[in-house]
């Protein structure tokens, strides 16, 4: 998503897994590449596309079964983003997460 967005002339991109932060790494790399494709006309659009903005959030599932989309902001909030992450895991089944609003608070 993150090639095709600057392939596209986007000026940024948000990611947002869920109940994760499983495509951070590979966005981050993207982000900070030249398209490799064989198309002249998307390499020109990429190249063009230096100040390309990537951000990292989550959309997490609370216990009463809503979402709440994260978008941290600066290294802290990715941090407490992280730390919210790694609590939903610890209390709930593979590939779920179980917070409550409070605790997301706690972490805010």
């Amino acid at each position: 998503m993150v090639l095709q967005a600057k392939a596209l002339g986007y000026r940024g991109l948000a990611l947002c897994d869920l109940n994760g932060l499983y495509g951070v790494v590979k966005g981050y790399e993207a982000a900070n590449k030249t398209i490799s494709f064989n198309k002249s006309e998307l390499l020109a659009r990429a190249a063009d596309n230096k100040d390309f903005h990537y951000h990292v959030g989550a959309e997490l599932s609370l216990i009463d079964k809503s979402t709440l989309v994260l978008l941290p902001m600066t290294k802290e909030g990715y941090g407490h983003l992280s730390q919210l992450v790694t609590l939903a895991k610890r209390k709930a089944p593979k590939g779920f997460s179980d917070l409550t609003l409070s605790e997301i608070l706690v972490h805010s």
